[in-house]
């Protein structure tokens, strides 16, 4: 397996969006640094209460945001820092009906055409997944 780190867009031809639910404006460097690793555009989405919302309120937030988008997939890291419970990323594409891929650790381009190699961590486990993309 040829496993190097690619940005996914330039063998896909997709569009990478970060999106960064934070408090007042606190996410903007966290947008330009995703924009510098390759990412085409991000947004910052507000939430002046954060710190007073669960988890399955943070992906509402994020689904009445990118819901008039078009998305096939959604790629999320593992549990925010504050909440052990199910990762922001699968809920808010459950509530989208959108694939989703949880726990990234790294992401390569497999061998496989239209497929990713995904380095995921749950617990203390690395889970090497080949994944089909939309």
């Amino acid at each position: 397996m040829a496993c190097f780190k690619v940005r996914i867009k330039e063998h896909t031809k997709a569009d990478v969006i970060v999106y960064v639910l934070c408090e007042k404006s606190d996410g903007v460097m966290q947008v330009r640094d995703a924009i510098a690793m390759g990412c085409d555009r991000g947004e910052v989405i507000v939430a002046d209460d954060l710190g007073e919302l669960d988890i399955w309120s943070c992906a509402r937030i994020f689904a009445e945001h990118v819901e008039p988008k078009c998305y096939d997939l959604i790629i999320s890291g593992g549990f925010p820092t504050d909440a052990d419970t199910v990762p922001l990323g699968l809920l808010t594409a459950n509530i989208l009906g959108i694939t989703s891929i949880s726990h990234v650790e790294n992401i390569c381009i497999s061998e496989k055409a239209g497929y990713v190699d995904i380095d995921r961590r749950i617990e203390d486990r690395l889970e090497l997944l080949n994944v089909k993309l939309p």
